[in-house]
């Protein structure tokens, strides 16, 4: 009797294949707390996670879209952020990848 099995590395690229091909995870406007925002150096890029109550999602903000983020944004900070579920198969991990964000800082409370 054949075992049938996939390896990480398969099962990995099908749940990307999935979260990449699902219109219903891309363009999503999310609203959270900021926790843990720092820049990459390397990369350039912002990472950090949107909080709300006991929930969080990694987030990042690709180093292509950098506009002194550092300098508009502090942990505690409640956003509004417009972006697309990523998977990283590398990792097994998924992301949140941000396209445009605003502070609601002084606008909203939760």
């Amino acid at each position: 009797m054949k075992e049938n099995f996939l390896t990480i590395s398969e099962l990995n690229r099908q749940i990307k294949t999935i979260v990449d091909s699902s219109t219903i995870l891309q363009n999503i406007v999310v609203r959270g707390e900021l926790q843990s925002f720092k820049k990459h150096i390397a990369t350039g890029s912002y990472f950090f996670k949107l909080v709300e109550n006991k929930t969080s999602i990694s987030c990042m903000i690709p180093s292509f879209i950098d506009n002194n983020y550092d300098k508009q944004f502090k942990d505690g900070d409640l956003v509004e952020v417009v972006g697309s579920v990523t998977y990283f198969n590398n990792r097994g991990e998924i992301n949140f990848k941000i396209y445009s964000q605003k502070n609601l800082r002084g606008v909203l409370k939760w």
